[in-house]
């Protein structure tokens, strides 16, 4: 027997969506970025390979007898050892249910149930600019020797790679993110006491909480987590107020000698929370 082992690292097709091997052309004949002849020995003494960039690659074995008569296997391996989770401030983690006019802060309309939003607020930027987690293609059938085979270098379906996680049907993802998780509790809480629980892939929740009373409030997390088990949290509060303010009478001072000027005033006004005063 005969082992011969490549690694090829995959392409994104744009036509097809699809992440795949580079294609011979008419003018480019691509080669594995590592190959190697395995010797038959007890045991095999398997090649190792380090990929200097992140990026997902094919790994091709081939196997020969002693008559030339050939099969190929293929598998997928997803390498990265760089990349993380980030966060983008124009796509905000905020409250749907909350004030608009309050910075999305304060729900002032007086209900308990909340909608926290979080879309395309967290990205693995490598990931989904690589397009790393897409389907991938068959493979194309290539070489030939002379005449008497014909693009004999062919990978039947049945030694294609369809096990793990990562495999030919690629693993569903939102920028680059596979799972997210959700937590709550009020903002003075010891967050070591937070209970996760898994939201999959949507990017939003609703819930209802246990109050609304004025001056409740509730801090919400987030967690978002990419294939390679890289993680990155983010978080928002929602304040309660459904009290309308209530303003008392002005107090006028006039003629202050201690103002801007010598003859200057002051008209002081408060609402249940906050006292303002003008001079």
């Amino acid at each position: 027997m005969r082992y011969s082992f490549e690694v090829w690292k995959m392409e994104f097709s744009l036509d097809f969506q699809n992440l795949r091997e580079p294609l011979i052309t008419s003018i480019d004949n691509p080669i594995p970025i590592f190959i190697e002849e395995v010797n038959v020995t007890n045991p095999i003494q398997y090649p190792t390979f380090t990929p200097n960039e992140p990026g997902v690659y094919s790994c091709i074995l081939e196997v020969s007898d002693r008559a030339n008569n050939t099969r190929y296997a293929r598998r997928f391996v997803l390498f990265d050892k760089t990349s993380a989770v980030t966060t983008q401030n124009e796509n905000p983690m905020y409250c749907t249910t909350a004030s608009s006019s309050t910075s999305y802060a304060w729900q002032t309309n007086g209900g308990n149930t909340v909608q926290i939003s979080w879309k395309d607020h967290f990205i693995n930027t490598v990931h989904a600019d690589g397009h790393f987690l897409s389907p991938i293609s068959a493979y194309e059938p290539r070489l030939t020797d002379g005449g008497r085979r014909v693009d004999y270098k062919n990978i039947e379906n049945k030694f294609d790679d369809y096990e793990g996680k990562m495999n030919r049907n690629g693993i569903d993802n939102i920028n680059g993110i596979v799972k997210f998780e959700f937590a709550y509790q009020s903002p003075t809480a010891d967050v070591s006491n937070l209970k996760w629980t898994d939201r999959e892939l949507s990017e939003s929740t609703t819930l209802t909480l246990p109050s609304s009373e004025d001056g409740f409030s509730q801090m919400f997390w987030v967690r978002a987590i990419d294939t390679m088990g890289n993680t990155k949290g983010d978080t928002t509060v929602v304040y309660f107020d459904a009290s309308p303010p209530v303003v008392g009478l002005p107090v006028m001072d006039y003629n202050l000698g201690n103002g801007r000027y010598n003859f200057s005033s002051k008209q002081v006004f408060i609402n249940k929370r906050m006292k303002y005063e003008w001079q």
